[in-house]
């Protein structure tokens, strides 16, 4: 009968090997998981850039766009509709936004085309009842350090 005191080198290579399969799987699935989560912050920010415009012009501005115009990033920072996005990949680093928006068929409060004085209150405010049938497309460009995609809403 042998006396075995420790394990073969084989056993132990064998070991460092399954060890070294299993942790590679593990990083993998980590690294796929942190990218799924960096997507769904970007995907948010898109909706919050939506949500921001749209409550810039029907809240702060009382207007309509008449046809396409362009809504600075910057605008709806300093209105303090929108928080600063700070880039999930790199929190060093913020992201920036494109906002155009177009009122897809022309018709503006009052049902007059292209008249922005049509359908307001004496305080220049939007006539509630006149805006059922505005349509307005929302194209969000977001541009982070490693991201850059448009969404229209």
């Amino acid at each position: 009968m042998l006396n075995k005191k420790g394990f073969t080198l084989v056993e132990v290579l064998a070991t460092i090997a399954i060890v070294g399969i299993l942790s590679g799987l593990v990083v993998m699935a980590v690294t796929k998981y942190q990218i799924k989560t960096r997507n769904k912050v970007y995907e948010n920010y898109l909706k919050q850039l939506r949500e921001a415009s749209v409550n810039y012009y029907t809240v702060n501005t009382g207007s309509i766009p008449s046809s396409s115009t362009n809504l600075s990033f910057d605008t709806l920072l300093s209105e303090n509709l929108i928080e600063t996005l700070t880039d999930p990949a790199d929190n060093s680093k913020t992201c920036t936004a494109t906002i155009t928006v177009t009122n897809v068929n022309g018709i503006v409060p009052g049902g007059q085309s292209s008249d922005m004085g049509q359908g307001l209150d004496e305080n220049g405010n939007i006539i509630e009842s006149n805006t059922k049938n505005i349509s307005l497309k929302y194209n969000i460009c977001l541009t982070c350090s490693d991201y850059s995609k448009c969404k229209e809403f």
